[in-house]
């Protein structure tokens, strides 16, 4: 009887631009009487722990289980864990409450995490590279294709099984890609994070916003092509874009879209995949440089690349100024107070690596500062961390089997 309630795609999420709420997000086979407990990180038995009960509702015949946690003390470690009154539980999580102070984040970057063969694995052989190498992360951001199939809840399970702490050890960002919403126009990625959307738009197409230390990240959904026929973004999120780039006081503003305005991959050099990476350049170019876009990340294409600063009028500032920094006894290559933001493709966190397609077209290679294609066997992530006046970014690519390095780029932003 109790298994009816087990917790399955336990996640957790930042909930909104307050940093002392995060959503949380899980589904049982039938619904209960669904509840979260957190406590200190020492409480391993939660003896001391704080119980919220769950919002529950239906969902394709599965029980979606909602909560918030809220007024956390930032920079504070918690331990956490849902369940129902039954008695069933998840196993616990640490979580660390991201600092409020303004001043730093470091955040890591995944992105088309499907994976027809191995639901998951692959994804856990970067994440753990992360893990090691990263240890003090704040936040997870996922661009987008987190299965291959949104509609199917047993790709969703066993992803989220073999990237448990991925989800649920810190908040993440998704963006919603094709292949979380090709079977549906409306995402069907939402009901797997308990994020805020718009107040105007309480089903969205999963676009909104999240503050964490001193940046602003605004998610958006270029799932809109679905009823644009592939001509950009529809006039609705465009207008919510630009209102809530201009909300934010925080000195850093970091987009994420899955489709790429810029890419060596299919999508962004294939003349037959033009249409909607063009449309997304005349639509948002200009708007992002006025509006001080520093970074905009995007997936699609499988394939690690960095633009030189793209221009109001997208064109590839290839004037624009770069120095070598020694920051923590690594090397960076920054862009140094650039004109507009930087567009960056994190590589592939599944098993679907593709090729570059850019290579002879001269005028398609010269957005790019670099270019890596990522060779079968292997995934990779984007690490950064934001401190002051400098962004500094690692990308990094992992042998899926062995657990090994491969290639590190090193690059970022001096303001």
């Amino acid at each position: 009887m109790k298994g009816r309630f087990t917790p399955e795609t336990v996640t957790l999420t930042l909930y909104g631009r307050d940093t002392s709420a995060y959503g949380v997000c899980w589904y049982t086979e039938d619904a209960g009487e669904p509840i979260v407990q957190y406590t200190c990180e020492d409480d391993v038995r939660f003896k001391n722990c704080v119980t919220l009960s769950a919002e529950v509702r239906d969902y394709g015949g599965r029980a979606r289980n909602t909560a918030v946690l809220k007024d956390l003390e930032p920079g504070a470690r918690y331990r956490w864990r849902v369940g129902d009154r039954c008695g069933v539980f998840s196993p616990s999580e640490v979580m660390t409450a991201i600092r409020d102070d303004g001043e730093e984040l470091t955040f890591t970057v995944y992105s088309d995490s499907q994976d027809r063969a191995h639901f998951g694995k692959w994804l856990s052989a970067a994440w753990r590279d992360a893990k090691a190498h990263f240890p003090c992360t704040d936040l997870t951001i996922h661009g987008g294709d987190v299965v291959d199939s949104g509609t199917k809840h047993r790709l969703w399970e066993r992803m989220m099984r073999h990237g448990r702490g991925l989800f649920s050890g810190t908040p993440v960002l998704p963006v919603t890609g094709n292949h979380d919403h090709f079977e549906e126009k409306d995402s069907v990625m939402h009901p797997y994070f308990n994020v805020t959307p718009p107040k105007d738009k309480p089903e969205p197409l999963m676009y909104y916003s999240a503050d964490a230390g001193p940046v602003h990240f605004t998610m958006l959904c270029s799932g809109d092509y679905e009823y644009t026929e592939r001509h950009g973004l529809k006039a609705e999120q465009i207008e919510w874009a630009k209102r809530d780039l201009a909300s934010t006081d925080k000195p850093w503003k970091v987009v994420v879209i899955h489709t790429p305005f810029y890419s060596p991959g299919k999508y962004g050099s294939a003349e037959r995949h033009q249409s909607q990476p063009v449309s997304l350049r005349a639509q948002l170019n200009e708007i992002f440089a006025d509006a001080g876009v520093d970074l905009v990340i995007s997936g699609h294409d499988h394939i690690f690349s960095e633009s030189y600063p793209i221009l109001r009028d997208g064109r590839a500032d290839h004037d624009a100024e770069y120095i070598v920094k020694r920051v923590n006894g690594r090397f960076y290559r920054l862009a140094v107070r650039p004109e507009g933001p930087v567009h960056v493709l994190p590589g592939c966190a599944g098993n679907q690596n593709r090729p570059v397609e850019c290579e002879m077209d001269a005028e398609k290679t010269g957005y790019f500062k670099d270019i890596v294609e990522i060779p079968t066997g292997c995934v990779s992530y984007v690490a950064v961390d934001v401190k002051g006046d400098l962004l500094t970014a690692e990308f990094v690519l992992v042998n899926a089997k062995s657990g090994e390095r491969v290639i590190t780029r090193r690059f970022g932003i001096q303001k």
